[in-house]
């Protein structure tokens, strides 16, 4: 599942389209993932995002969960969190995403896959 998600973050698409429907929902805990639907007119579904995410309003009959921004103390989703030679000066990757390391000099905050 993260390789969908680097693909989506190097290409600038929606990640929504580039990752799975069971990406986009944590049945477990019935939260939405990151960049899933969770209300509008009409909408049916789960409106509790995952943890690190908040329902942001869109339009009248869609709202999507996006990352919550960081804090002071933490990496935005998709920034660079580790690598050779990298100082992370105490930060550390928001709630809800992990650091992934891509190559020897460079890890970034990916979203947590439910599985």
């Amino acid at each position: 599942m993260r390789s969908g998600l680097f693909i989506c973050a190097l290409a600038l698409l929606s990640c929504a389209s580039a990752t799975s429907h069971r990406a986009l929902r944590s049945e477990a805990q019935n939260q939405v993932s990151v960049y899933g639907q969770c209300g509008g007119q009409g909408f049916s579904g789960d409106t509790t995002c995952t943890t690190g995410n908040t329902c942001v309003y869109i339009f009248s009959s869609y709202s999507q969960c996006q990352p919550t921004p960081p804090t002071s103390t933490e990496f935005a989703t998709y920034a660079q969190c580790g690598g050779r030679d990298f100082k992370t000066n105490g930060k550390t990757c928001r709630p809800g995403d992990m650091c992934y390391q891509l190559t020897a000099t460079l890890s970034r905050c990916y979203p947590k896959q439910s599985d």
